[in-house]
């Protein structure tokens, strides 16, 4: 004979076992008379490895209109409540199955189809007007990445991304994502500005997807070429792959395509925090560089210098200043902490750049000068 113990253990596990069954769920605060979302299934058909199907069903269920969205709250083991049911829109299934595409379409999913069905549950329970949503979705074959190039009109930042290419996150055979190569595209940024090119930006690239399909509806293209671009799209329909091309926006932008120094660093330790630059101070010392006008005098000049991650002369470096930023930061002293750069207007087109931190303020300016080939 069981234990008194074990026997509730046993009632809680079958319990539990079923806890998910229409049968046990509850509604509650719902609108009475008027139809509500009971249930929201997203059904994935095809051949897709479990893993990758969990993902994007996960993934799907984001895109779900909130007015088809439920909350189900346990409410002890075998009972669970639907809590605010939302009023069935057919309007909010239509919403749901575009946002879905357009995932799909992100994903490299081009031919997915996703159909609904709306299943309106007998009228059993009082006034309640149950509906449940079921979305099938059919993604078919996803895209892979297929060629990466990276054509970049500058010589020096096309080297750049050849050396470091070991780390581009867009691999052939992969699958395609429009997020990966957003990614990729601040990766190359970040190895940029690291490198000196302080103007450098995410708008200055463009990433050009698959351009077979374009090509072939050009009339003055050449008929060999043609039966070449033909028998390529015919390879891509029956194995979907992603050409991806990465280039420099405006390659005649030249400003955002050098390299800049540090010019000058000057330190301001106890700023107040209503106060400027231009309003301090008696004392002035200068470590390694690094320039440092105090007002009250409470900090060692080598402590403040210990904490910079940039000096004069230095090839600017985004990480630099990352890193001055986050020394700062972790100190008790300084309570808040700010970058801001400015460029110089003077005949080298040198950059001034400010990294204010603040006690009740202090702050720390730096001068980057524009690297010149002389």
């Amino acid at each position: 004979m069981l234990q008194q113990p074990v026997k509730f253990l046993l009632l809680v596990l079958i319990l539990a076992s079923t806890a998910v069954a229409p049968g046990c769920i509850a509604p509650k605060k719902y609108q009475p008379n008027k139809p509500f979302v009971f249930s929201t299934t997203i059904n994935i058909q095809g051949n897709l490895p479990p893993s990758e199907k969990q993902d994007l069903k996960s993934r799907l269920e984001n895109q779900l209109d909130d007015s088809l969205k439920t909350l189900l709250v346990t409410a002890y083991p075998g009972r669970i409540l639907l809590q605010h049911p939302p009023v069935f829109d057919t309007n909010s299934v239509h919403r749901s199955k575009e946002f879905m595409g357009s995932l799909l379409n992100s994903l490299g999913y081009y031919k997915a189809m996703v159909y609904d069905s709306v299943i309106r549950h007998p009228r059993s329970h009082k006034d309640q007007l149950r509906v449940s949503v079921v979305f099938y979705v059919y993604p078919g074959k996803g895209y892979k990445f297929d060629s990466i190039v990276y054509q970049l009109q500058d010589s020096a930042l096309q080297s750049l991304a050849m050396a470091r290419r070991a780390n581009s996150l867009l691999k052939k055979g992969a699958p395609y994502s429009v997020d990966v190569i957003s990614e990729e595209l601040d990766r190359l940024v970040d190895l940029f500005r690291n490198q000196g090119y302080y103007k450098f930006n995410k708008e200055d690239l463009l990433a050009e997807r698959d351009t077979v399909f374009a090509a072939l509806i050009n009339p003055s293209l050449d008929p060999f070429e043609r039966i070449a671009l033909l028998q390529e799209a015919k390879r891509r329909q029956q194995n979907p792959a992603m050409n991806v091309l990465i280039k420099l926006r405006n390659p005649a932008d030249s400003a955002h395509f050098r390299k800049y120094f540090i010019r000058n660093v000057t330190v301001y330790p106890d700023l107040d925090l209503l106060n400027d630059s231009a309003q301090v101070t008696p004392f002035r010392d200068s470590i390694n560089g690094v320039a440092i006008y105090s007002k009250y005098n409470k900090f060692r000049p080598t402590f403040i210098e210990s904490k910079m991650g940039v000096h004069p002369n230095d090839l600017f470096r985004q990480r630099n200043f990352l890193r001055t930023y986050s020394n700062y930061s972790q100190l008790p002293a300084w309570a808040q902490v700010s970058i801001e750069t400015t460029e110089a207007k003077d005949s080298n087109a040198s950059i001034t750049t400010s990294l204010q931190r603040w006690r009740l303020g202090q702050a720390v300016e730096c001068e980057i000068r524009q690297y010149r080939h002389d």
